[in-house]
């Protein structure tokens, strides 16, 4: 990842309004694939933090937090994401280039609505999910 994401990161994060109460806190996805022609894969972090995939379709997310103790953003080493219908939308862990860990996939499996929970050490944050039909 270049040096220049990092800030970029941070900055959508700190001016939107869906990070956590706590200014010096948060935690949050960003997408790292995106979807084939015609289909739908994304991550929207302002507001009421959702994602929106089509049925049948795998997206790579990472994760990415800020404690008051850390002096950079961490790649969430050692953080979980849970789905509330693991038939509607699957997660499972993934790894990045040179073994980074904080990489996920999530998978849409039929259309519908759900929820997934990112936890990490810095915090948690709950994404609405819309499955869309192909």
């Amino acid at each position: 990842m270049r040096r220049i994401t990092i800030p970029v990161i941070a900055a959508l994060c700190i001016l939107s309004t869906g990070c956590d109460p706590d200014p010096e806190s948060w935690t949050m996805l960003m997408a790292t694939t995106g979807p084939p022609p015609t289909r739908t894969a994304t991550v929207v972090n302002d507001g009421e933090s959702t994602i929106r995939l089509s049925q049948g379709i795998a997206m790579g997310v990472g994760c990415y937090a800020f404690c008051p103790e850390q002096e950079e953003i961490d790649p969430c080493e050692n953080a979980t994401v849970t789905s509330e219908d693991p038939g509607t939308i699957s997660a499972a862990p993934a790894h990045y280039f040179r073994g980074r860990k904080g990489g996920f996939v999530l998978s849409g499996h039929r259309p519908g609505i759900s929820t997934v929970t990112i936890q990490s050490a810095c915090g948690s944050r709950s994404y609405n999910v819309v499955v869309l039909p192909p």
